[in-house]
């Protein structure tokens, strides 16, 4: 026979395990986050540093 304190321990035991599912979660979606902001900055300085060296050049001589 299941007793009210055999599903309450359960209950209790799928919460504990959902709340340690949710924590890994969060901790990979910060990663993710700060990986995809590193990448984005490291590509903004890049094509930044790009367009300076590809630039136009124009001279202007005084007559």
């Amino acid at each position: 026979m299941i007793d009210r304190d055999d599903i309450e321990a359960k209950a209790r035991e799928l919460e504990e395990a959902l709340q340690g599912a949710g924590e890994s979660l969060r901790s990979k979606a910060a990663m993710g986050t700060v990986g995809m902001a590193a990448a984005l900055a490291l590509a903004y300085l890049r094509g930044r540093r790009r367009g300076r060296s590809k630039g136009a050049r124009i001279e202007i001589h005084r007559l």
